[in-house]
């Protein structure tokens, strides 16, 4: 690849490894899981994390099924639009519109789920999309706000470091899905855009057809 730009991903050869049943893990009665989520230390670990639509976060053991532990947290009236966990499993990040909410202490084994900080931004007109992703160092978190933009905060003093310029607004209304890649120097959106990190440069626009019956709501990963 050119210099600066990212570098295409690797080629595939061979049959996928065939997928195996290992368990089933059932939300509790009365309650249906929002999220789930599986920390990059779960090789380890053995353990995921649900988020409930009871506002319940709950640590389940991957090898017996067995709940570990359930902590209650404040999703708001309405519930999330988005979701996401940091990498090492200990920030939980919300969002509704334009409001966003981080929590920390989410899998210390003597940790409380508390609310770390905040932003919200429901003054600035325009639509907005409702992309969330925690960078694979878990040092950034991305937020998509109104006109197609894209916000970067520091994870843990939640100060705003950037903001991802975004596109005409009559052409693209909302940024829905947005992810890091791997070594988390670029931001690729939904809206076929890709930014420079550290610069918050705009590096490529990327071109295409989307297919008709693609979902809105799908995430990027």
């Amino acid at each position: 690849a050119p210099q600066g730009q990212p570098a295409a991903p690797p080629a595939v050869s061979g049959p996928a490894a065939p997928l195996r049943f290992a368990r089933e893990i059932k939300s509790p009665p009365g309650t249906q899981f929002l999220k789930i989520f599986i920390p990059s230390n779960f090789l380890s670990e053995r353990k995921i994390v649900s988020l409930g639509g009871d506002g319940a976060l709950r640590q389940w053991d991957i090898e017996t099924g067995a709940l570990l532990r359930s902590e209650q947290i404040d999703v708001g009236r309405f519930g999330p639009d988005r979701v996401a966990l940091s990498p090492d499993g200990m920030r939980l990040a919300l969002s509704r519109f334009t409001s966003t909410y981080v929590f920390a202490g989410i899998s210390g084994d003597n940790s409380k789920p508390r609310l770390d900080w905040s932003d919200d931004d429901d003054n600035r007109a325009g639509c907005t999309g409702n992309a969330l992703a925690f960078s694979p160092n878990g040092k950034v978190l991305l937020k998509a706000y109104p006109r197609s933009s894209v916000r970067l905060y520091d994870t843990v003093s939640g100060k705003a470091i950037r903001t991802l310029p975004g596109q005409d607004i009559g052409k693209i209304c909302g940024i829905n899905a947005a992810a890091f890649t791997p070594d988390g120097r670029y931001v690729l959106s939904s809206t076929f855009r890709m930014w420079d990190v550290a610069t918050g440069k705009l590096v490529r626009t990327l071109t295409g057809t989307v297919p008709p019956d693609t979902n809105d709501d799908a995430e990027l990963s």
